[in-house]
């Protein structure tokens, strides 16, 4: 039995590995087959295992559903039904899996008829027009004896007829056209929708973006630029190349005097020679060999240093130190004069009559100075440290103080500011 079974299942691999017939073909509705297996009975029936032939005939309704009477025959043991039969419309490298239920009579012997139903599983595999391959699996349950029966078979199959439900042919599907090309206005290689520099001339090479390369990034495209190793962040024309401003045949970004005149002739850093470092080209220095740290005007030539200088003269009622109203003009010139030479410092001078002791004139002398001085600073904003008071009591009368006149006029606060300037 075993090798009898071991030659039908080499058999039916041989013709599994036959080419398949290209099945773009109706289903043909009458299904004979032939196999030969293995009939196991269950325990509880006092027969073994039993080789047999499997018989079927079938009809095929559409390419799902089909039935068919069958027989199982074998020595010890008979098997005979009608079944149903579910056919999965994937096949699976040609071959069709389907399902069945069914339901029979099996007849052992010895024994009595055995009312049974069945359920199984199976592949099916076309090589031609009507021959075919089968292989199935079942189980057998017996109603009356309560025994499960198994059975496994390989076989062939013929088919023949018109089917009254053709598959269906799938009409090949038409290839379609390739999609056309995104939109290029510019033949850039860039699609309009992304190209941010849309009319680029043609030839030109461009970015990612579609605009035309700038390798120096100096804002001129390469196709433009007549420099196009300008250095990073030097201003340039409209060709691309640095700016030169004042024309000397030194660059901007290079030049340390942009603004040379117009033909003077300069060194390296675009700067006219200076042997003597006064600021005053040697072109146009007319003391070419001034002392360093001199002051030199458009000649070049050391400026004459000049005094300048004012006076500030206040007179205050008897025993006061209370800046008369109509002296405020005076301070107020002393203070534009020192914003003016912000090196000059002044001394406010204070005075008094001889009336009274020299101790209350002292101080009150003092008192007119920094009333003075503080207005000055508070009023003026003139640094504190520029402005000193100074009080002389009686001693430095500068008229006669024996008459009310001559006392007037040594009731007094004076300054005096000289400071030297180069013009």
């Amino acid at each position: 039995m075993n090798k009898c079974l071991s030659m039908l299942v080499g058999l039916f691999g041989l013709l599994a590995m036959m080419p398949l017939l290209s099945i773009a073909q109706e289903i043909q509705p009458w299904e004979a087959g032939v196999g030969l297996g293995l009939i196991d009975p269950g325990s509880k029936r006092d027969i073994d295992g039993d080789p047999g032939v499997l018989l079927t005939l079938g009809y095929r309704f559409d390419p799902i559903w089909g039935a068919e009477v069958f027989g199982m025959i074998g020595n010890d043991i008979n098997v005979l039904g009608v079944r149903g039969l579910y056919h999965f419309t994937e096949s699976y490298y040609g071959w069709t899996p389907y399902l069945s239920a069914g339901a029979g009579f099996t007849d052992p012997s010895p024994g009595e008829v055995d009312t049974s139903v069945l359920i199984g599983a199976g592949i099916k595999r076309p090589i031609n027009e009507n021959l075919g391959l089968r292989a199935e699996f079942n189980a057998h349950q017996g109603l009356d004896s309560g025994a499960t029966d198994l059975s496994l078979f390989f076989g062939v199959t013929w088919s023949w007829g018109a089917s009254p439900t053709p598959v269906a042919r799938q009409a090949a599907s038409p290839v379609p056209p390739p999609p056309p090309p995104p939109a290029d206005a510019d033949r850039d290689g860039v699609p309009d929708s992304k190209d941010t520099c849309p009319n680029t001339p043609a030839g030109v090479k461009v970015d990612s973006s579609g605009c035309p390369l700038d390798s120096d990034r100096d804002g001129v495209p390469d196709y433009k630029d007549d420099c196009p190793a300008t250095p990073h962040g030097a201003s340039v024309d409209a060709n691309g190349c640095p700016l030169d401003s004042d024309g000397d045949g030194v660059t901007d970004n290079k030049d340390r005097c942009p603004a040379t005149p117009r033909g003077e002739r300069v060194d390296v850093d675009g700067c006219a020679p200076d042997k003597d470092g006064d600021g005053v080209a040697d072109t146009r220095d007319r003391c070419a060999d001034t002392p360093a740290g001199t002051g030199v005007n458009a000649d070049g030539c050391p400026r004459l240093a000049e005094k300048v200088g004012i006076t500030l003269q206040l007179n205050f009622d008897t025993n006061s130190a209370s800046i008369k109203s109509e002296f405020i003009n005076e301070i107020d010139r002393i203070a534009t004069f020192m914003r003016k030479y912000p090196g000059a410092s002044v001394v406010i001078e204070g005075h008094t009559d001889n009336t009274g002791s020299s101790d209350y004139n002292q101080k009150l002398s003092e008192r007119r100075a920094q009333a003075v001085a503080d207005s000055l600073v508070r009023d003026h904003g003139i640094a504190a440290n520029r402005v000193k008071a100074v009080g002389y009591g009686d001693k430095q009368p500068v008229a006669d103080n024996n008459t009310a006149a001559g006392r007037s006029q040594n009731r007094r606060v004076h300054a005096a500011i000289e400071e030297s300037v180069i013009k």
